[in-house]
């Protein structure tokens, strides 16, 4: 009697190590789906970061050419004036020749008839 008592209760107890060692494979299961999901959207996220990176290095090459391009332009607006302004003080002098060249000096010129 004894013994079969003792049986039942190692049955009892198997039953019972059973059902949390099946409780305990399916929490490991559940687990192990979360950790891949998990992995999964790491990898997205990795590669958004990738492609963002990406994104950031085209735009600073853009924003550098933009800025050469900007120096550029004030190089050549600047080379524009300086030629503008040669070209003014180089009519100012010849009107000026001119002036001097047909005027009779501090006499008045009369108008002449034909």
């Amino acid at each position: 009697m004894a013994l079969r008592t003792k049986n039942q209760t190692l049955e009892v107890e198997n039953s019972e190590l059973s059902y949390l060692l099946d409780e305990a494979q399916a929490k490991i299961a559940q687990l192990v789906t979360e950790n891949e999901k998990a992995t999964v959207l790491a990898r997205d996220q990795e590669a958004k970061i990738a492609e963002l990176v990406k994104e950031k290095e085209k735009a600073s090459v853009l924003a550098k050419d933009q800025e050469a391009k900007e120096v550029q332009g004030k190089l050549v607006f600047s080379k524009v004036g300086k030629a503008y302004c040669r070209a003014v003080i180089f009519l100012v002098v010849c009107l000026a020749l001119l002036v001097a060249m047909f005027s009779k000096g501090p006499e008045t010129m009369k108008p002449q008839l034909l």
